[in-house]
């Protein structure tokens, strides 16, 4: 049987198959080279995921607990829709925030390196 698994080495994936060779005795037992049972190993590349914002009344909130890794924008900034605004890092993983409409940057609530929770206010738009 082949069982997959994600080894995670310093700050790399690896996604590795491996596969059982017998029951019988000890289980954990190697009996030939890793090299000669192993699966090639494949790098898992992380892909960056964009976060849905909800801006009723023109505020824009935090959709998860992080940190704002970037700032993008500025008072007085005018956006279209699907600008970046802002990236919040959450477990090592970037969490692009963008414009949900045409609008102007009216107030910046939060600055970079600033701990967020999720619903805590990040941005005014108009």
């Amino acid at each position: 049987m082949i069982r997959k698994f994600r080894v995670k080495v310093e700050d790399e994936t690896f996604q590795i198959e491996v596969e059982e060779i017998g029951a019988i005795g000890n289980p954990f037992s190697v009996t030939a080279p890793i090299e000669e049972i192993a699966a090639p190993v494949y790098r898992v590349e992380a892909q960056p995921k964009s976060v849905k914002v909800a801006a009723a009344l023109g505020i824009i909130t935090a959709p998860l607990p992080g940190k704002v890794s970037s700032l993008e924008v500025k008072p007085g900034d005018v956006l279209k829709r699907g600008d970046l605004l802002l990236l919040i890092e959450a477990m090592k993983m970037e969490n692009e925030m963008f414009a949900p409409y045409d609008c102007t940057i009216k107030q910046a609530y939060v600055t970079v390196g600033q701990m967020v929770e999720t619903g805590d206010r990040l941005l005014e738009i108009g």
